[in-house]
Protein backbone atom coordinates (compact mmCIF):
# COMPACT_ATOMS: atom_id res chain seq x y z
CA UNK A 1 0.00 0.00 0.00
CA UNK A 2 2.63 2.36 0.80
CA UNK A 3 4.43 1.96 -2.49
CA UNK A 4 0.89 2.43 -4.26
CA UNK A 5 0.75 5.75 -2.70
CA UNK A 6 4.03 7.13 -3.10
CA UNK A 7 3.65 6.38 -7.09
CA UNK A 8 0.58 8.49 -7.02
CA UNK A 9 2.39 11.03 -4.91
CA UNK A 10 5.02 11.47 -7.27
CA UNK A 11 2.86 11.75 -10.59
CA UNK A 12 0.70 14.00 -8.73
CA UNK A 13 4.11 15.82 -8.08
CA UNK A 14 4.36 15.98 -11.72
CA UNK A 15 1.04 17.16 -12.85
CA UNK A 16 1.16 19.81 -10.30
CA UNK A 17 4.39 21.30 -11.57
CA UNK A 18 2.98 21.18 -14.93
CA UNK A 19 -0.13 23.27 -14.08
CA UNK A 20 1.50 25.60 -11.46
CA UNK A 21 5.64 25.82 -12.48
CA UNK A 22 7.62 26.69 -9.13
CA UNK A 23 8.50 30.36 -10.37
CA UNK A 24 4.40 30.98 -10.00
CA UNK A 25 5.04 29.75 -6.67
CA UNK A 26 7.85 31.46 -5.80
CA UNK A 27 6.38 34.86 -6.92
CA UNK A 28 2.89 33.86 -4.80
CA UNK A 29 5.44 33.88 -1.59
CA UNK A 30 6.72 37.28 -1.86
CA UNK A 31 3.42 38.52 -0.33
CA UNK A 32 3.33 35.52 2.55
CA UNK A 33 2.61 36.96 5.85
CA UNK A 34 5.05 35.34 8.59
CA UNK A 35 4.22 32.13 10.01
CA UNK A 36 3.05 30.91 13.54
CA UNK A 37 5.62 29.05 15.88
CA UNK A 38 5.12 25.58 15.49
CA UNK A 39 8.06 24.68 17.48
CA UNK A 40 7.01 26.80 20.60
CA UNK A 41 3.65 25.54 20.56
CA UNK A 42 4.68 22.20 21.69
CA UNK A 43 6.57 23.52 24.85
CA UNK A 44 3.82 24.80 26.91
CA UNK A 45 3.31 23.03 30.44
CA UNK A 46 2.15 19.58 30.52
CA UNK A 47 1.68 17.05 27.39
CA UNK A 48 0.55 19.41 24.40
CA UNK A 49 -2.16 18.24 21.64
CA UNK A 50 -1.68 18.03 17.90
CA UNK A 51 -5.22 17.64 16.74
CA UNK A 52 -5.53 15.75 13.29
CA UNK A 53 -7.98 17.14 10.55
CA UNK A 54 -8.79 13.79 8.58
CA UNK A 55 -11.78 12.86 6.70
CA UNK A 56 -10.82 9.13 5.89
CA UNK A 57 -7.99 6.33 6.04
CA UNK A 58 -6.89 3.76 3.41
CA UNK A 59 -7.82 1.56 6.49
CA UNK A 60 -10.79 2.89 7.90
CA UNK A 61 -12.18 4.73 4.99
CA UNK A 62 -14.20 7.51 5.70
CA UNK A 63 -14.06 8.81 9.46
CA UNK A 64 -16.40 11.76 9.33
CA UNK A 65 -19.58 12.00 7.22
CA UNK A 66 -19.71 14.99 8.38
CA UNK A 67 -16.38 16.87 7.77
CA UNK A 68 -16.40 20.66 7.86
CA UNK A 69 -12.42 21.44 7.91
CA UNK A 70 -12.81 25.02 9.80
CA UNK A 71 -15.44 23.61 12.12
CA UNK A 72 -13.34 20.65 13.66
CA UNK A 73 -10.17 23.17 13.56
CA UNK A 74 -12.34 25.51 16.16
CA UNK A 75 -13.04 22.54 18.14
CA UNK A 76 -9.52 21.51 18.87
CA UNK A 77 -8.52 25.25 19.12
CA UNK A 78 -11.81 25.44 21.82
CA UNK A 79 -10.47 22.31 23.48
CA UNK A 80 -7.26 23.52 24.20
CA UNK A 81 -5.01 21.63 21.22
CA UNK A 82 -1.54 23.74 20.71
CA UNK A 83 -1.51 23.32 17.18
CA UNK A 84 -3.14 21.34 14.16
CA UNK A 85 -1.94 18.75 11.47
CA UNK A 86 -4.04 18.76 8.29
CA UNK A 87 -3.92 15.98 6.04
CA UNK A 88 -4.05 17.00 2.14
CA UNK A 89 -3.37 13.78 0.64
CA UNK A 90 -6.44 13.74 -1.47
CA UNK A 91 -6.76 10.09 -3.06
CA UNK A 92 -6.22 8.01 -0.05
CA UNK A 93 -7.26 10.65 2.65
CA UNK A 94 -9.66 12.88 1.68
CA UNK A 95 -7.14 15.93 2.29
CA UNK A 96 -6.87 19.09 0.13
CA UNK A 97 -4.52 21.98 0.35
CA UNK A 98 -7.07 24.09 0.16
CA UNK A 99 -8.29 22.97 4.01
CA UNK A 100 -5.04 25.17 5.18
CA UNK A 101 -6.17 28.26 3.62
CA UNK A 102 -9.52 28.04 5.25
CA UNK A 103 -8.59 27.12 8.82
CA UNK A 104 -5.95 29.33 8.84
CA UNK A 105 -8.19 32.44 8.41
CA UNK A 106 -10.28 31.30 11.18
CA UNK A 107 -8.06 29.85 14.18
CA UNK A 108 -4.88 31.20 15.52
CA UNK A 109 -2.94 27.87 16.15
CA UNK A 110 -0.14 27.05 13.90
CA UNK A 111 -0.58 24.14 11.31
CA UNK A 112 1.42 21.56 10.35
CA UNK A 113 1.02 19.97 6.77
CA UNK A 114 1.19 16.46 6.39
CA UNK A 115 1.47 14.53 3.48
CA UNK A 116 3.75 12.17 1.77
CA UNK A 117 6.30 15.37 1.01
CA UNK A 118 9.11 13.74 -1.32
CA UNK A 119 9.67 16.73 -3.62
CA UNK A 120 11.13 20.53 -3.05
CA UNK A 121 8.53 21.64 -5.34
CA UNK A 122 6.26 20.65 -2.48
CA UNK A 123 7.93 22.88 0.32
CA UNK A 124 7.04 25.88 -1.72
CA UNK A 125 3.95 24.77 -2.21
CA UNK A 126 3.66 24.36 1.27
CA UNK A 127 4.74 28.26 1.93
CA UNK A 128 2.29 29.14 -0.72
CA UNK A 129 -0.75 28.00 1.53
CA UNK A 130 0.24 29.18 4.61
CA UNK A 131 1.37 25.86 6.69
CA UNK A 132 3.49 26.83 9.59
CA UNK A 133 5.00 23.01 9.36
CA UNK A 134 5.73 20.12 7.56
CA UNK A 135 5.94 16.41 7.89
CA UNK A 136 8.60 14.84 6.71
CA UNK A 137 8.82 11.15 6.95
CA UNK A 138 12.26 9.46 7.27
CA UNK A 139 11.36 6.06 6.14
CA UNK A 140 9.93 7.36 1.99
CA UNK A 141 13.46 10.20 2.00
CA UNK A 142 16.98 9.59 1.59
CA UNK A 143 19.35 11.42 4.41
CA UNK A 144 20.30 13.81 1.90
CA UNK A 145 17.01 14.65 1.00
CA UNK A 146 15.58 15.24 4.62
CA UNK A 147 17.92 17.34 5.44
CA UNK A 148 17.70 19.40 1.90
CA UNK A 149 13.66 19.25 2.40
CA UNK A 150 14.51 20.04 5.95
CA UNK A 151 16.33 23.33 5.21
CA UNK A 152 14.35 24.83 2.31
CA UNK A 153 11.37 24.60 5.43
CA UNK A 154 13.90 26.66 6.85
CA UNK A 155 14.67 29.66 4.34
CA UNK A 156 10.76 29.65 3.60
CA UNK A 157 10.42 30.36 7.72
CA UNK A 158 8.41 26.73 8.38
CA UNK A 159 9.20 23.83 11.39
CA UNK A 160 9.99 20.20 10.47
CA UNK A 161 8.16 17.17 11.92
CA UNK A 162 10.62 14.42 10.92
CA UNK A 163 8.58 11.15 11.44
CA UNK A 164 10.30 8.21 12.25
CA UNK A 165 9.01 4.47 13.05
CA UNK A 166 12.44 2.16 13.64
CA UNK A 167 15.91 2.80 15.16
CA UNK A 168 17.10 3.35 11.32
CA UNK A 169 14.86 5.95 10.61
CA UNK A 170 15.73 7.76 13.61
CA UNK A 171 19.24 7.61 13.34
CA UNK A 172 18.87 8.98 9.57
CA UNK A 173 16.41 11.94 11.20
CA UNK A 174 18.94 12.64 14.19
CA UNK A 175 21.90 12.80 11.25
CA UNK A 176 20.04 15.11 9.32
CA UNK A 177 19.73 17.54 12.79
CA UNK A 178 16.09 17.67 12.94
CA UNK A 179 14.72 19.63 16.31
CA UNK A 180 11.19 17.83 16.45
CA UNK A 181 11.09 14.41 15.82
CA UNK A 182 7.20 12.46 15.77
CA UNK A 183 7.39 8.71 16.78
CA UNK A 184 4.82 7.05 14.84
CA UNK A 185 2.96 4.20 16.42
CA UNK A 186 1.91 2.95 13.16
CA UNK A 187 3.62 0.70 10.33
CA UNK A 188 3.36 2.60 7.20
CA UNK A 189 4.34 -0.49 5.00
CA UNK A 190 1.71 -2.95 7.52
CA UNK A 191 -0.59 -0.20 9.09
CA UNK A 192 -0.12 -2.32 12.03
CA UNK A 193 -0.26 -0.21 15.27
CA UNK A 194 1.56 -0.54 18.82
CA UNK A 195 2.39 1.98 21.33
CA UNK A 196 5.56 0.34 22.35
CA UNK A 197 7.05 1.88 19.54
CA UNK A 198 7.04 5.19 21.45
CA UNK A 199 8.43 3.30 24.63
CA UNK A 200 11.21 1.92 22.27
CA UNK A 201 12.35 4.53 20.40
CA UNK A 202 12.16 7.42 23.32
CA UNK A 203 14.87 6.42 25.13
CA UNK A 204 17.14 6.46 21.89
CA UNK A 205 16.46 10.37 21.19
CA UNK A 206 19.02 12.99 22.82
CA UNK A 207 17.56 15.28 25.38
CA UNK A 208 16.97 18.60 23.70
CA UNK A 209 14.15 17.11 21.03
CA UNK A 210 10.96 17.69 20.82
CA UNK A 211 9.41 14.46 20.78
CA UNK A 212 5.43 13.72 19.65
CA UNK A 213 4.16 10.20 19.98
CA UNK A 214 1.62 9.55 17.17
CA UNK A 215 -1.08 7.52 15.95
CA UNK A 216 -3.37 4.82 18.41
CA UNK A 217 -3.36 7.03 20.79
CA UNK A 218 -7.18 7.05 22.27
CA UNK A 219 -6.99 6.98 25.88
CA UNK A 220 -6.47 9.11 28.51
CA UNK A 221 -4.50 6.17 30.14
CA UNK A 222 -1.71 5.95 27.34
CA UNK A 223 -1.56 10.04 26.96
CA UNK A 224 -0.69 10.25 30.97
CA UNK A 225 1.69 6.76 30.17
CA UNK A 226 3.35 9.06 27.06
CA UNK A 227 3.75 11.90 29.06
CA UNK A 228 5.64 10.08 32.04
CA UNK A 229 8.20 8.88 29.39
CA UNK A 230 8.80 12.20 28.17
CA UNK A 231 6.77 12.64 25.16
CA UNK A 232 6.05 16.69 24.58
CA UNK A 233 2.78 16.24 22.66
CA UNK A 234 0.97 14.19 21.32
CA UNK A 235 -0.97 14.06 17.66
CA UNK A 236 -4.41 11.89 17.69
CA UNK A 237 -6.46 11.95 14.55
CA UNK A 238 -8.61 8.91 14.20
CA UNK A 239 -9.80 8.85 18.00
CA UNK A 240 -11.44 12.34 17.95
CA UNK A 241 -12.56 11.55 14.00
CA UNK A 242 -14.43 9.11 14.74
CA UNK A 243 -16.55 10.75 17.60
CA UNK A 244 -19.02 13.07 17.04
CA UNK A 245 -18.41 15.41 19.95
CA UNK A 246 -15.06 16.96 19.27
CA UNK A 247 -14.53 19.21 22.18
CA UNK A 248 -15.93 16.48 24.84
CA UNK A 249 -13.57 13.89 23.35
CA UNK A 250 -10.31 16.34 23.56
CA UNK A 251 -11.66 17.14 27.70
CA UNK A 252 -11.46 12.89 28.18
CA UNK A 253 -8.34 12.09 26.22
CA UNK A 254 -6.32 14.83 27.37
CA UNK A 255 -7.67 16.08 30.98
CA UNK A 256 -8.42 19.28 29.83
Amino acid sequence: MLEKMLDAKRKEIEERKRQTPLSLLRKHLETRKPTRDFKASLRGKGIQLIGEIKKSSPVRGLLRKEFQPVTLALAYQNGGAASLSVLTDEPFFGGHLSYIQEIKSSVALPILRKDFILDEYQIYESAGVASDAVLLISAILSEEALRQLMQKSVELGMASLVEVHSEEDLKKALQSGCEIIGVNNRDLRTFAVDLSTSERLIGRIPKGKIVVSESGIQTREEVRRLEALGFHAVLIGQAFMERPDLEEAIHEVMGR
